[in-house]
Formats: C-alpha cells, structure tokens, sequence
C-alpha cells in the first residue's frame, strides 16, 4: 500500500493519494497504532466533510465507528489532540505523514 501511495504521489494523483491515505487508517489500526490512525481518519473526515472526496460518504457508518473505536482506545483527550492534528494536515502532509516520510509532530 506505501508503494502505491508513493506512485500516486509521484503521478500528482490527488484523488487516488486520498483514497489511499483513507485506507491507510485501517493500516495503522491493524498494526496497532491507533494515534496515527485517529490522525489519518481525522484528515480523511475532513476531506469527506468538505466535499473533497465525496466517495467517502458511503463510508460514514464505518468511519463513525472507527471514530468511536479509536476514541474508546485511545481516551477523549488523546484522541482529540490527534483528531486535530489530522485535521490540520495539508495532502502532501498526511501522504508524508502515512508514509511515515516526514511525520508531522
């Protein structure tokens, strides 16, 4: 999945680095990083929210729980702060930031 999110990087694809920066929230919970995850899904809400990547509405029910998930894993505080941050991020931000790359403090 980095491989390709570095190649949609590279090819300028904007649409394809959300998609795929939106599915690396799944990666990071599967690998136990629930911080990074919350940050991901708080960027990735933020586009949805926008209208920057409609496709996103479908996921509104999953994306509600996984908030809630990550809330309960991580303690309102935590998650908050995270959520922010994610929120916060610019695109080339949040590829770098799932690419580990240049994480984003």
């Amino acid at each position: 999945m980095n491989e390709a999110l570095r190649l949609l990087r590279k090819a300028g694809d904007k649409m394809g680095m959300m998609i795929n920066v939106g599915k690396q929230v799944s990666l990071a919970i599967a690998v136990d990083q629930p911080e990074k995850a919350a940050r991901l899904l708080g960027i990735v809400v933020h586009w949805r929210d926008a209208g920057q990547l409609l496709a996103f509405q479908v996921y509104i029910p999953h994306q509600e729980n996984l908030r809630s998930a990550l809330q309960t894993a991580l303690g309102k505080q935590v998650f908050a702060e995270a959520w922010a941050k994610g929120e916060a991020m610019s695109l080339e931000q949040a590829v770098a930031y799932a690419l580990d790359d240049n994480p984003v403090e």
